[in-house]
């Protein structure tokens, strides 16, 4: 059981580095909304 919360815990600190990411490189592109709506919608297609 501990082994299963430690690797839950490990996905869990994964993902939301993950989306960290995400949103800083979203932030770098604010300066061009295009550049945003083009992220937004590769996103949403995949």
């Amino acid at each position: 059981m501990d082994k299963t919360t430690g690797f839950y815990a490990m996905m869990v600190a994964v993902a939301l580095a993950v989306v960290a990411l995400f949103v800083i490189g979203l932030m770098d592109r604010a300066r061009d909304p295009g550049s945003v709506q083009e992220v937004t919608q590769h996103t949403l297609n995949q």
